[in-house]
């Protein structure tokens, strides 16, 4: 359910829509002090890093890292898994090492 929301929020901000997206951002983040994560999860969500999930900037980093990785599909080249990291053919779909959709 949080990727179909960060996914949502992305489609937010593609179309210029920042305050909406920033507000789907502090429902995930409700979301997110709700339930118990994996620390693999938790990670995922710290994407600046700081040991402070869900916070405004990491959702930034997601939405970014996700919008580098459709430059990346439509170049042709490698692409990166956004949850895992794993290097994937320029055609797959899915990452080959955790499934996550690319």
């Amino acid at each position: 359910m949080i990727k179909k929301l960060l996914h949502i929020s992305n489609k937010l901000d593609e179309v210029g829509l920042h305050k909406e997206a920033d507000f789907m951002d502090a429902i995930i983040k409700a979301a997110g002090k709700k339930k118990k994560y994996t620390k693999k999860q938790l990670k995922h969500f710290d994407g600046d890093g700081d040991g402070k999930p869900f916070e405004p900037e990491d959702f930034k980093k997601l939405r970014n890292d996700a919008d580098d990785s459709k430059k990346k599909k439509k170049d042709g080249g490698d692409q990166i898994c956004s949850n895992c990291g794993h290097k994937n053919s320029s055609h797959a779909n899915f990452c080959e090492m955790c499934g996550t959709k690319l």
